[in-house]
C-alpha cells in the first residue's frame, strides 16, 4: 500500500516510491502487480504513467507492470475471466 499525506502530494513522491519498488521486485525476476479499488482514479493513473497494463474482467482494477518483450498475463494465462 502506498499513501502520501496530502500536504506532500503533487511532488512526485508516490511515483519515485513506486518506481523504486518496481525496480527492486523486477530484479527478483518475479511479476510485479497491484490492486487498485475502482473508484482510486490516483492510483490508477500513477500506475498507468509508470507503464502498467489493465487486466480487465475483475472486480478491482489489476495493473501489471510489462517489460518490453516480456509475456502478457494472457499469454500466460494468470488473467481473470
Amino acid at each position: 500500500m502506498l499513501y502520501v499525506n496530502p500536504e506532500h502530494r503533487r511532488k512526485g513522491l508516490a511515483k519515485s516510491v513506486l518506481s523504486s519498488q518496481v525496480n527492486k521486485v523486477m530484479k527478483t525476476g518475479e511479476p510485479v502487480f497491484c490492486h487498485i479499488v475502482k473508484d482510486n482514479t490516483t492510483s490508477f493513473q500513477l500506475h498507468k504513467d509508470a507503464g502498467f497494463n489493465v487486466i480487465e474482467g475483475c472486480d478491482v482494477i489489476w495493473v501489471r507492470f510489462v517489460k518490453a518483450g516480456q509475456k502478457s498475463c494472457k499469454e500466460k494465462g494468470v488473467c481473470c475471466t
